[in-house]
């Protein structure tokens, strides 16, 4: 059996000489250390993160999963940069190589200009299934200023989604994740665009229910994006081929459970919830 999480940790603190310009998710420090347990909890095999930005971040959590994990692709590089790295890392108990960040030539203009927004390309070499090419995404919601489910940023997550089919269009045994902004109940365009080239949503194929975005959620409901409906819009897709070789796929929603408290209340780990799918083959 191989286990795959996805999962959007909303770790994204940017400050500007000491003043905190943009801080979406609170609770960062916390929600980091509780974090840490959960992954390791999970006994995943292979997990994808996104939105884990910045250097320091990631080493806290790579050091605090060295034994469990002990192979990590992703890390923005150290030092100061006027554009925030990559956010995209994949966890692994197997060997990872060849790890490769393609940026989004599409974007909200704020995003083109202070982020690395775009997909993360790496291989891992898993016992009897053999080589397999892992693809990380994060496509855009709506910047600071859009609405997620308008035209305009439809247009725009099209843009980016052919850009990553142009890649996985020539990859095989390939596991690709992460956070669609699209899916079943919103921006549905956008989620077929995957479906349509040949790429299988596993926890839809397990015939699992649930949402990855939850407008109760704590953390969602103390934010700016509460009046946002109920939605999956975090995905593990496969391809065509590896699909076939597969069966016995479970799929559930996980990390969904308030497990992080300060003085007034308890909340989960994210404004998102964790996608989790276990198959054999």
């Amino acid at each position: 059996m191989l286990k795959v999480i996805t999962f959007n940790a909303a770790i994204l603190d940017v400050c500007v000489f000491g003043y905190n310009f943009y801080r979406p998710v609170e609770f960062i420090e916390q929600r980091l250390q509780h974090l840490a347990i959960a992954l390791e909890q999970s006994n995943a095999d292979i997990i994808f993160l996104q939105e884990l930005f910045h250097r320091n971040y990631q080493d806290i959590l790579s050091h605090a999963l060295k034994r469990s994990y002990p192979y990590i692709l992703g890390h923005a590089p150290r030092g100061w940069k006027l554009r925030l790295g990559n956010e995209l890392l994949i966890l692994s108990r197997y060997p990872l190589t060849a790890g490769q960040l393609t940026r989004f030539k599409q974007a909200p203009a704020e995003e083109l200009r202070h982020t690395s927004k775009g997909f993360y390309h790496a291989q891992i070499e898993v016992p009897e299934l053999g080589k397999l090419n892992l693809v990380n995404f994060h496509m855009s919601a709506g910047g600071k200023y859009k609405h997620p489910q308008s035209r305009s940023m439809e247009k725009i997550r099209h843009q980016q989604i052919k850009q990553l089919l142009a890649l996985t269009q020539n990859l095989d045994n390939a596991i690709i994740a992460g956070d669609l902004n699209a899916g079943p109940e919103v921006s549905n365009e956008n989620y077929q665009q995957m479906l349509s080239a040949n790429l299988y949503d596993l926890f839809a194929e397990s015939g699992a229910l649930g949402m990855s975005w939850d407008p109760f959620n704590p953390l969602v409901v103390r934010g700016n994006e509460s009046h946002l409906p109920a939605q999956r819009i975090d995905h593990i897709f496969t391809d065509n081929k590896m699909f076939k070789t597969i069966n016995n796929v479970k799929a559930s929603i996980t990390f969904d459970k308030p497990c992080v408290a300060n003085d007034k209340s308890v909340f989960p780990l994210s404004d998102h919830y964790a996608i989790e799918v276990e198959f054999s083959w």
